[in-house]
């Protein structure tokens, strides 16, 4: 019986991953496409992702072929969509991305949980928070502990886990500590670093607010 080739478009049944993966374009699209959701130009999509018109155009084209998006004209644009029909992009993407994006917060939690109980205030900052990093970059984290006795604690636990997150992750762990006494000095100096740390991520307490 002659079947209509279905209108969305086809898919490699066999390395369907390799494919839609297949570069930075298509992976950054489709990671902003699972989240968002909505049917957006690719003028749109390409500013979202972070990619440029041209490559966005590209890369839709070829994630339209492998019916992981949908296209259809909206007046005098093309609307492009995730495809939430085609049942390897439901089942494997929202996970995917999901693991991807709770990666780093799965980290900290498994190596920092201790060193965070001692330290009043811990900030992620950097290239990682600022997702600039390159693969072998540090991974910078800041401590605000109360004074010199819980300083030394953190000194001793984040020497222990160190060689165990490098070891993990291939990435040098980082720690940046310091006392109530040394962050106000360090304000009154206007040290570089100080201005890092405050565009960081907080992971716990509040980043000291300079007094007037």
């Amino acid at each position: 019986m002659y079947l209509k080739r279905y209108k969305g478009g086809g898919m490699h049944i066999n390395n369907f991953i390799e494919h839609i993966f297949s570069n930075t374009s298509k992976i950054k699209l489709l990671r902003f496409m699972i989240k968002d959701d909505i049917g957006r130009t690719g003028r749109e999509l390409a500013r979202f992702s972070g990619v440029s018109p041209m490559q966005a155009h590209r890369a839709l084209q070829e994630l339209k072929e492998e019916g992981a998006v949908t296209m259809r004209g909206v007046g005098n644009a093309l609307v492009f969509r995730i495809n939430r029909q085609n049942s390897a992009v439901e089942s494997l993407l929202p996970d995917i991305f999901k693991w991807e994006e709770k990666f780093l917060s799965g980290l900290i939690e498994k190596h920092l949980k201790i060193a965070m109980k001692n330290a009043e205030c811990v900030v992620l900052f950097g290239s990682v928070a600022e997702f600039k990093e390159r693969a072998r970059s540090d991974v910078d984290v800041f401590f605000l502990c109360s004074g010199e006795k819980e300083k030394k604690v953190l000194l001793a636990e984040l020497d222990r886990v160190g060689m165990v997150f490098g070891e993990e992750t291939g990435n040098l762990l980082s720690p940046f500590i310091m006392t109530g006494f040394e962050y106000r000095k360090a304000v009154k100096e206007e040290k570089g670093i100080i201005d890092s740390i405050k565009r960081g991520k907080v992971l716990k307490g509040k980043i000291p607010v300079e007094e007037g």
